[in-house]
């Protein structure tokens, strides 16, 4: 009976240092893995605006606790919103503009994205220098952060860590 109980402790000590360190390393998980395939949606975008000749739009929305964003071609800017609430799909019915892909964010994975602007990719793959990146944060809302950038002059996608976060292996902002 003794030596049931002390495995029981020794069972119990190790999970209590063990689940911890995996709850960390899943959000960290979770918010790389997001940010992994919001690059990728980002690349696809720009090659998209290249190979079809049409200005390709990323459009970010927020609604109800979740994240949602939306990549297609419109054919009028002024119109160029589609609404990803809507599910993939639906995004963009009765607006005019094709909808390409739509991902939605569940809010019960603990993930947070913010977005600065809509992005647009033009035709030529050129931005004026006067434009301002697009800035997407990915966070856990703690330590787990990680930034994709989409630059507004040669509008390359990519990853990195801004300061204060400990998610390793991505270069710092």
């Amino acid at each position: 009976m003794i030596e049931l109980l002390v495995g029981v402790a020794i069972l119990a000590i190790l999970l209590a240092v063990g689940v911890p360190s995996l709850r960390e390393w899943l959000m960290s998980q979770r918010v790389s893995a997001i940010a992994s395939e919001l690059l990728s949606d980002l690349q696809f975008a720009r090659s998209e605006a290249i190979s079809r000749n049409e200005e390709i739009f990323v459009v970010f929305k927020v609604a109800s606790g979740q994240t949602c964003y939306s990549v297609h071609s419109s054919v009028d800017w002024a119109n160029a919103e589609c609404d990803c609430t809507l599910g993939a799909g639906s995004a963009c019915n009765g607006t005019g503009n094709r909808e390409l892909k739509t991902v939605t964010i569940e809010s019960g994975l603990g993930v947070t994205v913010t977005a600065n602007q809509v992005q647009m990719f033009t035709r030529a793959a050129e931005f004026q220098k006067s434009n301002s990146p697009l800035t997407v944060l990915i966070s856990d809302g703690g330590t787990k952060r990680l930034n994709v950038l989409a630059s507004a002059y040669v509008q390359r996608p990519s990853v990195c860590v801004p300061s204060g976060s400990t998610i390793p292996g991505f270069k710092p902002c």
